[in-house]
């Protein structure tokens, strides 16, 4: 209709952009179970495929068995808005912790109030409430303060790492992450609050 050539060019390139951006996402959700890591298409290459491997014993009867006895498991919270990131993560900690889920920031935070985890591992990008604005209630919280958090987000400059930390938070892991590193981490965290 009534669009200038100058509205209809920049249409076009919101249109492209957004199609760019959604193939990138697309792809940044692939997941290679081999691998046991959530890679992008792109890091594929660069990432050392040996330091991402989980232990080969982690068979699903194995887990079975563990979970059977998650009353001595600790409890893990994890607050992540996209489904497909969520079921690996529970895919890939479930052996090692009782593990709990929320969608977003609001509901990770009534949640970490109820069910008191001993970790949570969280995105910072989320509807109804961002990870940061749940970690900073958390820590306002002398009842749910001493959790640790561990925040795994897609958001990688220096500021937003920085941001995270003055938060609270006891470590930053940026995505495409290592699952191995990110067990490790966990483990660590856990060993020196003790």
């Amino acid at each position: 209709g009534g669009l200038t050539d100058t509205a209809r060019k920049h249409l076009e390139m919101v249109k492209r952009n957004a199609h760019r951006m959604l193939e990138l996402v697309n792809r940044m959700l692939t997941y290679s179970k081999e691998h046991n890591t959530y890679i992008s298409d792109e890091n594929a290459g660069s990432l050392d495929i040996s330091e991402m491997r989980a232990n080969d014993n982690e068979t699903p009867s194995a887990i079975a068995q563990v979970n059977a006895d998650s009353s001595s498991m600790l409890k893990l919270l994890i607050v992540e808005d996209n489904e497909d990131l969520r079921a690996f993560l529970v895919s890939i900690l479930s052996s090692d912790y009782s593990v709990i889920q929320a969608a977003n920031g609001r509901e990770g935070l009534e949640t970490a109030l109820r069910e008191q985890p001993d970790f949570i591992l969280t995105d910072v990008m989320m509807p109804e409430m961002d990870g940061l604005e749940m970690v900073h209630r958390i820590k306002d919280n002398t009842n749910i303060s001493h959790i640790p958090i561990v925040i795994l987000s897609a958001k990688a400059s220096l500021d937003d790492r920085l941001e995270g930390l003055k938060a609270g938070v006891n470590d930053y892991i940026t995505k495409p992450f290592s699952a191995t590193y990110l067990k490790q981490r966990m483990q660590n965290i856990i060993s020196n609050q003790r």
